[in-house]
């Protein structure tokens, strides 16, 4: 996770996650 090309699909799918893929990316962005 926390991949960019994985961002739509990984936050669309794993709901959950979305809050950890977002501060993720935000972190590395």
């Amino acid at each position: 996770m926390g991949m960019p090309e994985h961002q739509g699909k990984g936050v669309g799918i794993n709901g959950q996650l979305t809050s950890s893929c977002l501060a993720v990316l935000g972190v590395e962005i």
